[in-house]
């Protein structure tokens, strides 16, 4: 994903955080404009993640790669966006979107 914001140009206007400690989170959602989920498996089925909790409450729209519990809660255009796991070019339009 660096690469691809250093190859698209906007490498200064995204922010990769990797690993946060619990009491940044809330601080870091507040100066964020969305967040994208790119995993599209997770060991034992993948379920809705604690990060992605955390950013829905509070109301930073998410660009995700389409599980099966996302289309009832990210809901395209409202509450974010998702993508075709795997495939960056649909990961980037989303992102561009918002």
């Amino acid at each position: 994903l660096m690469a691809m914001a250093v190859k698209l140009g906007v490498r200064n206007q995204v922010t990769f955080t990797g690993d946060v400690a619990p009491y940044r989170v809330a601080q870091i959602l507040a100066c964020s404009d969305i967040v994208v989920d790119a995993i599209h498996s997770r060991p034992g089925g993948g379920g809705l993640g604690m990060a992605l909790l955390e950013a829905m409450s509070s109301g930073v729209p998410l660009v995700i790669a389409a599980k099966p519990w996302a289309d009832g809660v990210v809901i395209d255009g409202k509450t974010g966006y998702q993508f075709q796991g795997g495939d960056a070019s649909d990961m980037a339009a989303k992102i561009l979107t918002l």
